[in-house]
């Protein structure tokens, strides 16, 4: 029997189009697999982007898009806030950057945890700063706002020691206004009552924190040098 491109003289028809189907598939097998597996590389680099790696909570983006969906399917009852640790550095300088991560981790799973309760969804935007959306009902937003408080400054245990936690929280509604202005609020609200143990829901007469590309002096994202912003005497901007 004499064979001409791998196919024997003789066959059938249908046998030599499955023959030859058989050789196509094998040759391209391996390019398949390699590009499948790039695909599943890419796919998963993508959404490590979307994630902090220390709280697994989304990152800016990831939340900004799922905040504004929610917003969106409920504006009248959609609620935006922005939770900043207080004196974060002291629990830095006093404990090690371990006991800082065990804080901020801590903090993640609080935070999620409530929007979990309230169909929605948290991130982390910053070093020690967190964001959240929630559905609340208008009449309970304060109360909500309030547990959440509790919730986020219990002391956190780490290598057998308690430590403090204190979190200032604002909060805005974003009926009748945007993603970009519900943050500005929200993070007005937050400077208003920073220090207070108590949380804001932002307010008309709210005087807005001078601020830079949205966010306050000395904030990250911005480019000003916190050393060169104003603050309560004997702390910086970093003790914030």
């Amino acid at each position: 029997m004499i064979a001409v491109s791998n196919v024997p003289v003789g066959l059938a028809p249908t046998a030599v189009r499955q023959r030859r189907l058989l050789l196509i598939t094998a040759t391209a097998l391996p390019t398949i697999a390699a590009w499948a597996l790039d695909h599943h590389r890419l796919g998963t680099q993508l959404a490590a982007a979307r994630r902090d790696p220390l709280t697994g909570l989304p990152t800016r983006d990831e939340f900004t898009t799922r905040a504004t969906q929610l917003a969106d399917r409920h504006p009248a009852e959609s609620v935006l806030l922005i939770a900043d640790l207080d004196f974060f550095k002291d629990t830095n300088d006093a404990f090690g950057h371990g006991a800082g991560d065990a804080v901020l981790a801590a903090i993640g799973r609080r935070l999620q945890g409530w929007t979990g309760q309230h169909h929605g969804v948290a991130g982390r935007i910053g070093g020690d700063e967190f964001v959240a959306a929630a559905r609340l009902q208008p009449a309970a937003t304060m109360t909500a706002l309030t547990d959440l408080q509790h919730a986020l400054t219990r002391p956190v245990s780490w290598d057998g020691q308690h430590l403090p936690v204190a979190v200032s929280i604002g909060a805005a509604q974003t009926r009748d206004s945007d993603f970009a202005q519900a943050m500005r609020a929200a993070d007005t609200a937050m400077y208003a009552t920073k220090h207070t143990g108590a949380p804001r829901l932002w307010a008309p007469y709210d005087t807005p924190a001078p601020s830079v590309n949205g966010r306050r002096q000395g904030r990250r994202g911005t480019h000003l040098d916190p050393a060169a912003v104003a603050a309560p005497a004997g702390r910086t901007p970093a003790d914030d």
